[in-house]
Parts: structure tokens; sequence; C-alpha cells
């Protein structure tokens, strides 16, 4: 407060007394009274009117290829340009129930050409997806299974996915873990991955956001055949957002490959993909998607399936939902037990 002073024609200087008070940490507009009075009990009054605002938010560009370390970060406006790759690494080895990069940010920017990467941050053969003797030449499994991987199932939650991919018998990286938190907007011109390297399997993206935005790619992919060791599994993508006006796509497909020569084209299973309207409480599915006990319990508005989405779910599970749409392209298999 700058305070006030007053002086009186015959008595000089007075006092002032101030009433009202600023609070610094709210946005809002305040007015402070001055008030004096002198000895034959004259009152003067003046008043000052403070206006809280803002602070303007700082933003980091990113224009060159950068590295972060796994662990969590915290952004103003963080905008990704000038085709760099902004690299989110895994620890496999860490002790952390989360062994990715956590992003929370008022809004984030990708724009055309550039990239927020996990890819090959993953597993390698020590994840809980990877393959076991005797699948020797097995592809590893995350959100599908992967090509001849009987030793291990898909594992985490679709809905909400942080587990790093799984490698392969070949040793090769799986895909990392993406975390993102977006107060207002995310806008995805470019490319958001966590592919797996080959014979290993896609990661995990996992976006809250206020607005869904831009015409980009979101992919948790995994990798194609290696010298004979098989594909490995798609990984796990879920957008969660009130209102969306994104033309882009998700996908997290598993790898394909041929071991005669290209006469014979073999894929792994495809993971999960889910696009989660929250203010609408509607679930948007174009891809492949199972419902888990691990996510449950299910409850929407509104269901849609399209783009060849192919939905199942675990046994004996229960899901609730004013309607089901599926287009002509989708299916929906039901399991045993399954209520609708």
């Amino acid at each position: 407060d700058a305070g006030a002073t007053a002086l009186d024609g015959v008595d000089g200087a007075i006092s002032v007394v101030a009433s009202g008070t600023v609070n610094n940490a709210v946005v809002g507009v305040y007015t402070i009274t001055y008030t004096a009075t002198d000895a034959a009990g004259n009152i003067g009054t003046a008043s000052r009117t403070v206006n809280v605002s803002p602070l303007p938010l700082a933003t980091t560009i990113i224009s060159a290829d950068t590295t972060l370390a796994a662990g969590e970060y915290t952004y103003d406006n963080l905008v990704v340009t000038n085709n760099a790759v902004l690299t989110l690494q895994g620890d496999m080895n860490s002790a952390n129930a989360f062994k990715g990069v956590k992003i929370t940010a008022v809004n984030i920017t990708i724009n055309s050409g550039s990239s927020i990467s996990a890819d090959r941050q993953g597993y390698t053969t020590n994840g809980p997806g990877s393959p076991l003797i005797p699948n020797f030449n097995a592809g590893g499994s995350y959100g599908g299974v992967g090509q001849f991987n009987t030793a291990s199932s898909p594992y985490g939650s679709a809905a909400m996915p942080m587990d790093l991919g799984s490698g392969g018998f070949d040793g090769n990286r799986a895909g990392g873990a993406i975390r993102i938190v977006v107060t207002d907007t995310i806008t995805n011109n470019g490319i958001v991955s966590a592919d797996g390297n080959l014979n290993s399997t896609g990661g995990s993206i996992y976006v809250t956001t206020k607005h869904l935005a831009g015409s980009g790619t979101f992919e948790a992919n995994g990798g194609g055949i290696h010298y004979g060791y098989r594909p490995g599994s798609g990984g796990r993508i879920a957008i969660h957002y009130q209102t969306s006006s994104f033309s882009g796509q998700a996908e997290a497909l598993g790898g394909c490959g041929s071991s005669d020569g290209g006469s014979t084209i073999i894929c792994s299973g495809d993971g999960t993909v889910g696009l989660f309207d929250e203010l609408l409480n509607n679930l948007y599915l174009t891809g492949t998607w199972k419902f888990m006990a691990s996510d449950a319990p299910f409850s929407f508005n509104n269901i849609y399936l399209s783009s060849n989405a192919v939905v199942t779910s675990e046994d004996s599970m229960s899901l609730t939902a004013n309607s089901l749409s599926i287009d002509g392209s989708s299916s929906f298999v039901f399991s045993n037990n399954q209520t609708i």
C-alpha cells in the first residue's frame, strides 16, 4: 500500500486511517479508502483502486532437438517448433511406478514437422510383456499380444496408460511412457509418439487437457520383424478432454513384417486407443479397444465405434451407457457373462 497523507489548513499534517485490503494472490479489483479527521471534527476521504492481474505466462520454445530425463516437468506455455524433437526418456530400472516423463503445462503446441517422442524408451527384454523361452523369437506384448508370444499377456490400464512398453527377445527397446496434463489447450500439428523398436511394443501416451486441437498424430506403434524375431504389439493411448477440435489421428498398431521375402505379411496385435469426452461423458473408439477389469466400473453417456474399431472386453464385465453406436465397419465382440 503506497499509503496517503493529509494536510489541514489549521492543524497542518494529520494522521490518515486506511480501510480495505488487497489480496495480491487473487485476481480482482480492490478499493482502499483513506480517512483523515482534523481537530474540529471535519472529515476528509480519498480512495485508491488496485487492480490485481495475473502474471504473464512464460513461453518455453524448443527449436532444437532436446532431451528430458525421466521425471516431472512444469511449464506455462511449451512450444515445440522448427522440426525439433523433444525426446522424453524412460528409466526402465527406476523404482518409481511411473518410469517415463510427465509434463504439466497451461498450453502445449507441437508445430508441423516437430514432435514429442518417447520412441524406444521402454523396456528391453525385462518388461512385463517380454517373451520367455521357449518363445525365443516372439514379439513383445503390451496393449496387444506380440506375434508368437504365448508366455506374456497384455498388461496395464487402457483408460489411464502409464506403463513402459516391453521389448521382444532380441533386446530392442520398446516405446516409453508419456503423461501430459494441460490446463488449457494442447495443439498437436506434429507428432506425439511412443513407438517401439523392431520386435518390441509401443509404449504409453496418456493426455488430460481442457481443449484438444490440431491435425497431427498420436502414435504408440509396435516394431516389425527383425531377422526372424517377430513383431511387437501396439501400445496404449488415452486422451481425456473437455472440448475438441482435433482432426488428426491416434493409433497404436501392432508391428508387421515378412519372414519369407515379402510374400506373407504377419502382424502382431494392435494396442488400445480411447478418446474420452469428459464434459459429455462420451467414449470414442476408432481402433482396437478392450474393456478391462482394472479400469472398471464403466459408465458413459454415449459410446461410439467407428473407423474399423474392434472392441472386446474381459469376462464378466459390466458396461453401462445411454447409447452404443457401431458403424458398419466396426465390431464389438462380447466376452463370457458380458452385461450391457
